[in-house]
């Protein structure tokens, strides 16, 4: 039924108890793969070696393999680990009557929450073992909320994240809807991003902007955008959060992003038209300005590369420490302010026929001044989804200095913009400076080395 792998942990000791729960699970979930413990240590080592998407847990259990010795306390231990470690997984909690109260902790302490189709599951609930029918009837609203995912109908590129689209899923599935079109909006960052439109009969079309990734980075983005982003910049100038989930995805996360208007990106209207794209990037130079304060401090050049790669990343990517060494001990006045931090082509969407709309504030907070031109300028030659990337287009990547490394004159307009941006915000100095550490990270998010390093050398022959 579900439109990916549903893996589930069972944790019991009694041979005739797991052959009962194993039938069960497999009747009302066929997609289901099951995963065996005996005993509490074989439960912990299954737990820290995969994630799951739903946790069967018996409490009488022994503490080892081959241990004649049943506790309640042994199974409770699972239990906590398992709420603890991947708090995003449903629980039910398999218990005699008389020792029923003994997961009230648990199961009180337990908010409901979207999952697995289901718009307020129980994430930790208990069942009295032996009670006809009480077991499916737990299992019974995973089952049909799978079923509503199965129905949607879903348009979506052949290879979308499964997590991606399960978080897609239990979002349409929320609100009704009943249509689903997912286009895909990758970064460098190892997340997973897509623009989505969903659809129901008699409503407006709604669109979103999604991110998965991990549960702690999904929190920490949230964390960042009400410390940077609300209130300080104009709300029709980013994407507000309208729900976050954090059940039923593993050990993942996602977040959905308002764009009430058919958004484009800003490689694609660049690709379209160039100084039309030029024109988006004044503007949003103008919507940063409340971010452009911030102190002046003394900073080396490598300080500024070790931001983002260690000497030791940067020896095992193929470059050599002594290169830049020179350069990398300049000291330099450097001024910082507030920076988006990954402000490529992708994560700018334009709307309403020219104004910006940021997304993605994974890196947000206090960084160099000029770094997010620099991101954007430099997004032009490395992101997979720049127009010029697409049509392999050649670079001269030693000429990234005096700008004009683009071929054949191709979004001159959009590159010089950047350019006069970072340069006006920063200073020449600090723009190479900025310029070169952020080449060199570039190695660690798949750029080949000799591209990466041919910017680096021409910034830095710049501050030389």
């Amino acid at each position: 039924m579900s439109p990916d792998r549903f893996d589930v942990l069972l944790v019991e000791d009694n041979a005739d108890s797991r052959r009962a729960a194993e039938a069960d699970i497999a009747d009302m979930m066929p997609d289901a793969v099951v995963h065996w413990a005996g005993d509490t240590q074989s439960a912990l080592e299954l737990m820290a070696a995969n994630v799951y998407d739903l946790a069967v847990c018996d409490l009488r259990i022994p503490a080892k393999p081959r241990d004649l010795s049943l506790s309640e306390t042994n199974g409770l231990a699972v239990v906590a680990k398992l709420r603890e470690s991947q708090p995003g997984t449903p629980v039910i909690i398999l218990s005699a009557f008389g020792t029923i109260e003994d997961t009230e902790p648990y199961t009180s302490g337990a908010s409901p929450a979207a999952a697995h189709g289901v718009p307020a599951l129980r994430m930790c609930q208990a069942v009295v073992k032996g009670v006809e029918g009480e077991f499916t009837n737990r299992l019974r609203p995973i089952q049909e909320g799978q079923l509503k995912i199965v129905g949607l109908e879903f348009t979506a590129p052949t290879d979308l994240d499964l997590l991606l689209r399960r978080a897609i899923s239990q979002f349409a599935v929320d609100r009704g809807m009943t249509e689903v079109e997912v286009t895909r909006a990758g970064g460098l960052s190892g997340s997973t991003n897509a623009i989505v439109t969903m659809r129901r009969l008699g409503a407006p079309e709604m669109r979103a902007f999604v991110k998965a990734d991990a549960r702690e980075w999904v929190l920490d983005e949230l964390e960042r955008r009400r410390l940077w982003v609300e209130g300080y910049l104009d709300a029709s100038n980013w994407a507000p959060t309208i729900e976050t989930l954090s059940a039923g995805l593993r050990d993942r996360a996602a977040y959905f992003s308002s764009l009430a208007s058919n958004p484009t990106t800003l490689f694609d209207l660049a690709a379209v038209d160039d100084g039309a794209g030029s024109s988006v990037i004044s503007k949003l130079q103008l919507t940063l300005v409340p971010w452009n304060v911030g102190d002046t401090s003394s900073v080396t050049v490598a300080d500024l590369r070790r931001a983002h790669l260690s000497d030791a990343e940067l020896i095992s990517a193929g470059a050599s420490v002594d290169e830049f060494s020179d350069v990398e001990s300049l000291t330099l006045d450097m001024r910082s302010r507030v920076c988006h931090g990954d402000l490529h082509g992708e994560n700018v969407l334009v709307v309403d026929g020219g104004r910006p709309m940021m997304v993605d504030f994974a890196y947000t907070g206090n960084g160099p001044a000029g770094e997010d031109p620099i991101t954007l300028e430099m997004s032009l030659m490395f992101h997979p989804g720049s127009p010029l990337v697409a049509r392999g287009s050649s670079f001269d990547y030693e000429r990234w200095a005096d700008g004009d490394y683009l071929p054949n004159g191709e979004l001159r307009e959009t590159r010089a913009r950047c350019r006069e941006w970072g340069v006006r915000e920063a200073g020449r100095e600090q723009f190479m400076a900025v310029s070169y550490a952020h080449a060199i990270r570039h190695l660690k998010r798949g750029v080949p080395a000799p591209v990466a390093l041919a910017v680096a050398r021409s910034a830095a022959d710049a501050l030389r």
